[in-house]
């Protein structure tokens, strides 16, 4: 069973291997490169699967790979006193690659500008989504008719709201997870990891769009205890009961509700 943990550390090395590739085609001399933003459980799998697979790297570069703090299982990875910024940046020679992990922020850790990162945002850029994409094909073996399938409902899901890291990886991880023959049924019943309620009518493609955007909205109403906001009820609610022409479909319930019922409730 693959986990959010690993799943992330496949992520992240693919990004490496596609970075270090591309650069090795441009002629690059040397490559400068921080990954941030990571928890220990998510720098323990990275650290694993570069310990596994490295030798792939190595055929570009030949990697520096270094922590700011230990790491449990990888004491050989962490900075050594000697190792400042600029240290580090004199003695990463031709064909060296350093790949500094910020697992602590320190003022060394800090004074490390002007190095490629790989962060949230690149991992949710066009170009990070892309390289996730093509990990579960070559590593999940997932179809090309799933991965579409997939995309699609990104591109529904992030003209919503902007995707958080923790989310994606949790939803692709029970996605992975879920023994079902659909792809459709996986997105549907694993939605609550976004925030969701579940919804086995969603479709995924355009006519989907406004019922999940009626989800989005009437799941973002209520408290994590689960009682309703009053005040964000009657802030948000006549905003959406107005842009909307003649119904709502609460998912959650089965219910569906008129405006005109929706608006007595209030």
């Amino acid at each position: 069973m693959i986990t959010y943990n690993d799943l992330l550390g496949k992520w992240v090395f693919n990004i490496l291997l596609e970075h270090f590739k591309e650069h090795s085609q441009d002629g690059t001399n040397k490559l400068f490169i921080k990954v941030n933003g990571l928890t220990d459980e998510n720098v323990h799998s990275l650290l694993n699967e570069l310990d596994e697979k490295g030798s792939k790297l190595e055929k570009y570069y030949t990697p520096m790979i270094r922590t700011i703090k230990s790491v449990n299982e990888f004491d050989q990875y962490k900075l050594k006193e000697i190792e400042t910024s600029t240290w580090l940046r004199n003695y990463t020679f031709s064909g060296n690659a350093l790949v500094i992990i910020i697992n602590e922020l320190t003022p060394e850790a800090q004074s490390l500008e002007n190095l490629f990162a790989i962060d949230e945002a690149y991992l949710l850029s066009e170009f990070g989504l892309e390289n996730l994409f093509a990990l579960l094909s070559e590593e999940f073996q997932l179809a090309a008719e799933e991965i579409e399938t997939i995309k699609e409902f990104f591109s529904m899901y992030s003209s919503l709201t902007e995707p958080q890291l923790r989310f994606i990886l949790k939803f692709v991880e029970k996605i992975l997870n879920q023994e079902s023959p659909s792809i459709v049924e996986k997105i549907q019943t694993n939605l609550p990891e976004l925030n969701l309620f579940r919804d086995q009518s969603l479709v995924i493609g355009p006519k989907g769009r406004k019922r999940l955007r009626a989800n989005f909205l009437l799941a973002n109403l209520q408290k994590p205890n689960g009682d309703l906001d009053t005040e964000k009820l009657q802030n948000n609610l006549y905003t959406f009961i107005e842009s909307e022409e003649k119904i709502i479909f609460l998912t959650n319930s089965g219910m569906v509700l008129t405006l005109q019922s929706l608006k007595k409730k209030l």
